[in-house]
């Protein structure tokens, strides 16, 4: 599942107010124009304080096909994932090991911040280490990554150095090693206006900037790229969202194109991205590729935010623009009177017209053991 809400370093640092009293808006992608982004906690299957109300301390995601057979266990092979919690019932720990495998280590500073964040998969290692100053915003950040993909790669270290012309608001960062400097401005609300590229010897490479403007009582905000590189210079739209008097996220909408500069998004040029929103966590969601939408989206949570139910519909069209069957992916929890994940349940369907018929080789079923 992927949800663009993404742990930033803004989010870490900015509070619900800025100078002047006025709302800090929080932008989902946004976060990409910051030149490193935190790393992310895994999502885990019931909310963290919850579990720790209950005295949990691990939580494992078991096959439940592999149990039915009755057979022995052998090096767990019908274990799914693995989460472990400190008594505060934050992730420490996370072994996953339904797509590959993969191992997710955490320590925490100042409450929930984190302090240190590794995972080791096939791809090798990657490392994060970050320090905070007095005001509790990141200044300092170490990431330890391989030179290029595969196990066994060079290691390399980036040192990520920020400076604050107050507490909350990054100006000036410098990367020694790529000689490259980014300059961000901020209104006095505290909104990002303008983050600017400049390379050694190469002068201006690109422009962001986000411009506000109110409609129906809302606001909405639109995010433009400009590369100076080029040839001619590329000047479009690359996502924008509505905003209530609150600053929380109404509508998000995402641009792919080519030539934004944005590397993380792996996706055809023309295609559209949107989002919907409720206290702040997506609800639904449609990609879009001219007048056709070609997934959709929905999350449906419990009372604490966690998700509950997920579905994802994709639909495929032909070159002909003729549609073939569309996929549907849903993915479904159940849990016990006290709010404990129980069972889990993945499924596939192929719909044609109206009838939909199941993908039965597709199908994982999966049971939770709570350990205190």
């Amino acid at each position: 599942m992927r949800i663009l809400l993404l742990v930033t370093i803004f989010l870490a640092s900015l509070n619900a107010q800025a100078q002047g009293g006025s709302p800090v808006f929080i932008v989902p992608s946004w976060d990409e124009l910051f030149p490193v982004r935190l790393p992310e906690i895994p999502e885990m299957p019931v909310d963290g304080k919850l579990a720790a109300a209950q005295g949990v301390k691990e939580i494992v995601m078991l096959d439940a096909a592999k149990q039915k057979k009755k057979k022995k266990r052998k090096k767990n092979t019908d274990t799914l994932a693995i989460w472990r919690l400190d008594r505060d019932g934050r992730v420490i720990a996370f072994n996953d090991r339904r797509d590959g495998f993969s191992t997710i280590t955490i320590s925490y500073v100042h409450r929930d911040k984190i302090g240190a964040w590794s995972k080791r998969s096939a791809g090798g290692l990657d490392s994060f280490n970050i320090r905070y100053n007095r005001s509790g915003v990141p200044d300092r950040v170490i990431r330890t990554h391989p030179e290029a993909a595969g196990a066994g790669q060079t290691l390399r270290s980036d040192t990520f150095n920020i400076h604050y012309a107050s507490k909350l608001f990054p100006v000036i960062y410098k990367d020694a090693a790529q000689k490259e400097t980014h300059a961000y401005l901020h209104d006095p609300g505290g909104r990002l206006l303008k983050r600017t590229l400049t390379r050694e010897n190469e002068g201006l490479i690109s422009v962001d900037s986000i411009s506000y403007s109110k409609e129906n009582g809302s606001l909405r905000a639109e995010h433009y790229y400009r590369s100076y590189v080029a040839d001619p210079p590329a000047y479009q739209l690359i996502d924008k969202l509505l905003l209530d008097s609150l600053g929380n996220v109404l509508e998000y909408e995402y641009v792919f194109a080519q030539g934004n500069g944005n590397l993380r998004r792996n996706v055809q040029r023309g295609e559209i991205e949107k989002y919907t929103y409720a206290n702040g966590l997506p609800v639904s969601g449609t990609l879009e590729r001219g007048t056709r939408t070609i997934e959709n989206r929905r999350y449906d949570r419990d009372r604490h935010g966690t998700v509950t139910t997920y579905h994802l519909q994709k639909t495929d069209w032909s070159v002909k623009g003729e549609m073939k069957p569309m996929i549907h992916y849903i993915t479904e929890r159940t849990y016990d009177k006290n709010g404990m994940p129980e069972k889990e349940s993945y499924r596939v369907f192929k719909r044609y017209g109206t009838s939909s018929v199941e993908d039965p080789k597709a199908a994982r079923y999966a049971t939770f053991v709570l350990k205190k």
